[in-house]
């Protein structure tokens, strides 16, 4: 996925599998298609959040600063549960160790089986993740939901039940 930054910069998140574990991928262009060597190690940046991890989506945010949201996976005995996760960088491609719950920069909602399918910013700088969840034995399947999260990466708990519709 792409997305264009002034300037003629670009940023690039992808998966790839490196010792049976997928990894978020971030790289800046610099001019002439060459990496920005100040960006991240070597103009790259790689974050393992959990067993398998998609990033689905990219947002320059107003200071710089770029935020990717996607899903983490853990398998445990052909369990397949995604959750859905965020990822929040400095400009220089560094964890913005000021976002996430743990001061971490990442936030994995380990919210049963949520597989986000899209994310948006709201105007007050709130993040809006839409995927489908399975709540658990005897629920319906994969049904409709939300999450919400706050600017700072922290969930959103005055948004339907702790954060979840």
């Amino acid at each position: 996925m792409k997305h264009s930054l002034p300037r003629t910069y670009a940023l690039a998140c992808l998966s790839f599998i490196t010792a049976l574990t997928l990894l978020f991928c971030h790289a800046r262009e610099a001019q002439a298609g060459t990496l920005d060597q100040g960006f991240g190690v070597g103009g790259g940046m790689l974050v393992n959040v959990n067993q398998t991890d998609y990033p689905n989506k990219i947002f320059v945010l107003p200071d710089g600063k770029i935020l990717i949201a996607g899903n983490s996976v853990w398998v445990s005995f052909h369990i397949y549960s995604p959750s859905p996760t965020l990822i929040r960088l400095n400009p220089n491609g560094t964890l913005d160790n000021t976002f996430g719950p743990n001061g971490n920069g990442t936030v994995n909602s380990q919210h049963g089986a949520f597989y986000a399918v899209d994310t948006i910013l709201q105007p007050d700088g709130k993040i809006v993740m839409v995927g489908s969840a399975n709540m658990g034995w005897n629920t319906p399947p994969n049904v409709f939901a939300l999450i919400r999260f706050n600017a700072d990466g922290t969930r959103d708990t005055s948004f339907g039940t702790n954060g979840l519709v």
